[in-house]
């Protein structure tokens, strides 16, 4: 397991990130072209019973295609989600399609700007689905 951590997100100097193991240490990969986080992250209180709900809420997940998108609303690829999956965006759109009966849980990291923060678009059709 590793966390994506981002801050900086609505600034002038764009997002900063950086990849951590669950000790909080940061771990050797990062995005090409995102600088590292400046200051020192610091773990949260709560933080091995956040870990331990997420290990729960991704028992006996059921699976469901997620299709991904650029920028621009063009469509990439999709992939299949099934226990134990979870997924991190950044930039760029993606859509859901529930295969079997699913309880999903979707979090937002950061301020929450609204309308402002996600466009909805109209997703692929089933035909042109392309999975890599």
């Amino acid at each position: 397991y590793c966390l994506y951590v981002m801050n900086e997100r609505f600034t002038e100097d764009g997002v900063r990130q950086n990849i951590l193991d669950l000790d909080f240490k940061v771990m050797p990969y990062m995005r090409v072209g995102i600088q590292p986080i400046r200051t020192g992250l610091k773990k949260p209180k709560n933080f091995e019973c956040m870990v331990e709900m997420a290990r729960m809420l991704s028992k006996d997940f059921p699976y469901v295609r997620v299709d991904f998108y650029d920028e621009y609303e063009d469509y990439l690829e999709s992939r299949d989600l099934r226990a134990g999956d979870v997924i991190l965006l950044v930039s760029g759109g993606h859509g859901f399609r529930v295969l079997e009966e699913v309880e999903m849980i979707e979090v937002k990291q950061g301020p929450y700007a609204g309308d402002k923060d996600k466009k909805r678009f109209e997703g692929i059709a089933e035909n042109q689905i392309i999975y890599r």
